[in-house]
């Protein structure tokens, strides 16, 4: 059940990256892309790839954050900004910013629910 929550949320991770700016560039200056995955029996991680053509050569950044499930409240937050253009996650444990997604409402508010699930199920 966890690997078929997290496939679930990348999917939804694939289909809604950050794009910076308004218009859909498939070369953007600056792209977020994220995915998770399920490690030892309580361990999520959080990929994030930050694409920015003007840093590293246009070389992608990858940043890899553990998030420990058990002890947290399960429920995961969001907000959508069109100031910002994007939807953020933001982490249970902390309540710092976590995952950013297009802003799309529908898709912040199914990844939020997939991986609320997730946690919970981690939790088990």
């Amino acid at each position: 059940l966890p690997q078929s929550l997290a496939q679930a949320a990348n999917s939804v991770l694939r289909a809604h990256p950050y794009l910076e700016g308004k218009i859909a560039n498939p070369e953007p200056s600056t792209r977020e892309g994220y995915s998770v995955s399920v490690k030892a029996p309580s361990e999520l991680l959080v990929t994030k790839t930050s694409h920015n053509s003007a840093v590293n050569n246009g070389q992608a950044e990858l940043s890899v954050e553990k998030f420990n499930a058990f002890g947290v409240s399960p429920f995961v937050s969001y907000r959508c900004s069109a100031a910002s253009d994007s939807c953020v996650l933001q982490n249970p444990a902390s309540g710092d910013d976590w995952i950013r997604i297009a802003n799309n409402e529908a898709a912040a508010r199914e990844l939020a629910t997939a991986l609320t699930r997730l946690i919970k199920a981690l939790q088990r």
